[in-house]
């Protein structure tokens, strides 16, 4: 049954009541391994001396850090998940996803990252003027930000729920997991983005607070959009 965003934050407050403590603590664990894994890939490439060979390096190193980072982002996703449907989570959920179906989301992930690539592509064109023209780069770069915008957020909208879909169904090929979310998101995108929108003033509060309140936000977050991926599938009869 479909449910407004109203709807679906307060049912995600009404299952953290209560658990607060546990979902923190796995936000912090993930906080704590986002910023190690940095970190050290920062200190990898400052070693490495300036060269074609290191912007290379530095793009491979990034990739691989963010796929690794996914399979936790599905872990905390999959907690959340679960916490919805059985009130019964754990920390060592957080590393589900390493088992179930590492590979598949590695896969998803890195399709996606290449999306992100080809969004990136018109801006390096235009910032790097390769037309010769300072003013066609500019009507260029206008012209792609709009269109090439709503193109990246219409993909990401419609196969955002991959991720819930593998952690449900394993044994679900990276692909059809794909497919499987394109035909739930039909004619659901604008709610997931109202639903993701709503959350702006949190973000903002979150910036204010120096990133400390995503330790809050992003269990209220994760949860609500786990709530709206049961939606999809009928789970709630009211």
């Amino acid at each position: 049954m479909k449910q407004s965003s109203a709807k679906l934050k307060m049912t995600a407050r009404e299952i953290l009541t209560g658990r607060w403590t546990t979902a923190v603590a796995v936000t912090c664990i993930l906080s704590l391994v986002a910023a190690g894994a940095l970190y050290l890939s920062w200190l990898f490439l400052s070693s490495m001396r300036r060269s074609a060979f290191m912007v290379f390096a530095s793009i491979a190193v990034i990739l691989i850090v963010s796929l690794m980072l996914l399979l936790f982002e599905a872990g905390v996703a999959y907690f959340f998940l679960k916490l919805g449907r059985t009130r019964d989570s754990k920390v060592s959920d957080l590393l589900y996803a390493f088992k179930a179906c590492p590979d598949r989301i590695l896969i998803n992930g890195f399709l996606l990252t290449g999306v992100l690539v080809v969004y990136g592509i018109p801006y390096y064109i235009a910032f790097s003027r390769v037309t010769g023209s300072a003013f066609f780069s500019v009507v260029f770069l206008l012209v792609w930000s709009i269109i090439g915008t709503f193109l990246l957020i219409f993909i990401l909208l419609e196969f955002s729920q991959f991720i819930f879909i593998l952690l449900d169904d394993p044994d679900c090929g990276a692909i059809e997991s794909l497919k499987k979310s394109a035909r739930l998101m039909k004619g659901n995108k604008w709610r997931l983005f109202k639903v993701v929108f709503s959350f702006i003033g949190w973000f903002f509060l979150n910036l204010l607070s120096g990133g400390l309140g995503a330790l809050w936000i992003r269990p209220y977050y994760t949860e609500t959009l786990s709530l709206f991926y049961r939606s999809l599938k009928d789970e709630f009869t009211e």
